[in-house]
C-alpha cells in the first residue's frame, strides 16, 4: 500500500488519503455521526456533520503545519520522548476521567476536594 501511495504526487496521494480518512476508526467522528443520525431530518443531520468538518478543519491544519515545524526543529529522539509523554499524559487524563465510569468507586476517597 505504501508503495502505491509513494508513486504518487505528493496532491494525489494526501487527497486519496483524505478522502479515506473517514473510514478509520475514530470515536468522535462516529459521535458526531451518530448525533447527526439523530438529529430528526436528513438535511438537519448533514448540516450538523458539514458543520464539525468546516469548525474542525482549521484546527487540524494548524496543528499539522506547527508539527512540522517542530519536527524540523527538534531531533528525531528527542520529538519521539515528547510523543510518548504526551501519549502517557493522555492516557491518564482519560484513565483519571473515567474513574468511576470504570467501576472504581474508591477513587473518590483519595481525590481531595476543597470543601
Amino acid at each position: 500500500m505504501t508503495a502505491r501511495f509513494s508513486r504518487l504526487q505528493k496532491p494525489v496521494a494526501s487527497a486519496m488519503i483524505g478522502l479515506t480518512s473517514p473510514l478509520l476508526p475514530c470515536g468522535p467522528l462516529y459521535m458526531i455521526f451518530g448525533l447527526a443520525l439523530f438529529s430528526g431530518s436528513v438535511l438537519k443531520g448533514a448540516e450538523f456533520a458539514i458543520g464539525f468538518g468546516l469548525y474542525t478543519l482549521p484546527l487540524l491544519w494548524l496543528a499539522q503545519s506547527q508539527f512540522m515545524r517542530v519536527q524540523l526543529k527538534m531531533a528525531p529522539m528527542k520529538l519521539l520522548r515528547i510523543q510518548r509523554s504526551l501519549g502517557l499524559i493522555a492516557a491518564l487524563v482519560i484513565a483519571w476521567r473515567l474513574r468511576t465510569a470504570l467501576g472504581i468507586e474508591a477513587a473518590a476517597d483519595w481525590v481531595c476536594y476543597p470543601f
